[in-house]
């Protein structure tokens, strides 16, 4: 079920791991001494990196990463005055959990079978 309600809520990822003037909502910075706050492929690359990304946003020279997968909202283009704004998402590591968004799997069809749990009394 879950895999389906995030094929819904993120089908955009069809089109590439990343969105520009997009916020996911990630929210812990990296630390200020990794070269992730270069700029949004760096930020990306090092989310790749570290085993328990799952997304990152990149805006104002800083690098945010999230242990979790948020669709987040769209950011204004003009920022504020900001500049840049941009989120990803590590496809990988959402295809292991089976969430599968490659160009060769059906993104309405990411159960392999449902799988039921039954209650244990003791």
């Amino acid at each position: 079920m879950y895999s389906s309600l995030l094929a819904y809520t993120h089908s955009h990822l069809k089109q590439g791991p990343s969105r520009e003037f997009w916020d996911n909502l990630s929210v812990a910075p990296v630390p200020n001494d990794r070269p992730a706050h270069k700029n949004a492929g760096s930020c990306g690359s090092e989310c790749e990196k570290d085993r328990n990304c799952m997304q990152w946003s990149y805006s104002q020279t800083v690098c945010r990463f999230a242990n979790w997968i948020k669709l987040g909202n769209a950011v204004d283009r003009e920022n504020g005055g900001q500049g840049e704004f941009t989120s990803g998402w590590d496809l990988k590591k959402m295809g292991e959990l089976g969430f599968k968004v490659d160009e060769d799997s059906d993104i309405n069809d990411t159960c392999m079978e449902a799988t039921w749990l039954a209650p244990i009394v003791r």
